[in-house]
């Protein structure tokens, strides 16, 4: 990977995104660290980070289900994605994806999580409720980044 990209995915390492949790009722921002492998959870009320969690290798991309239940990480030098349960902050599962995952969007409904796979020119699709990969869409060009899911969840779109 050449300098000018890593310094492209060091800056988006601090992607954040808010939650309220069902086990504390209390605001987080989850956020990773691309340089430690980590993720760390920042308690908004206070501003303190009150834990941090172990991830894959280069942690980008965050997205969290719209219960607040999970948190999905893609991990670009592992070629997985994350899956941390928010109650108690750990690690469940770690799905295998393609290559260089950056993007995630999750279904309004929660179903499934959708990953760019930057360097292997696809689209992986989780099914949250098993955790796997159960599909790939090809999408032709390399380089896509991020991804959304329209609001009524029938349309996926990515950049590239």
């Amino acid at each position: 990977m050449n300098m000018m990209k890593y310094m492209c995915l060091s800056s988006l390492s601090f992607i954040s995104l808010l939650v309220i949790t069902p086990a504390f009722a209390q605001p987080f921002a989850y956020i990773t660290n691309v340089n430690d492998n980590t993720v760390s959870i920042i308690n908004t009320a206070n501003n303190i980070v009150v834990d941090t969690v172990n991830v894959g290798d280069s942690p980008v991309g965050i997205a969290i289900s719209p219960d607040g239940s999970f948190v999905y990480v893609a991990n670009t030098d592992s070629n997985n994605v994350s899956v941390i349960n928010t109650f108690n902050n750990t690690v469940v599962a770690n799905v295998s994806v393609g290559a260089f995952p950056i993007g995630l969007a999750i279904t309004p409904d929660g179903s499934f999580v959708y990953v760019t796979n930057a360097n292997s020119h696809d689209i992986s699709i989780i099914d949250t409720s098993t955790n796997t990969a159960v599909d790939t869409v090809g999408v032709g060009v390399t380089g896509q980044w991020g991804i959304e899911v329209s609001p009524d969840g029938s349309f996926v779109y990515a950049s590239d």
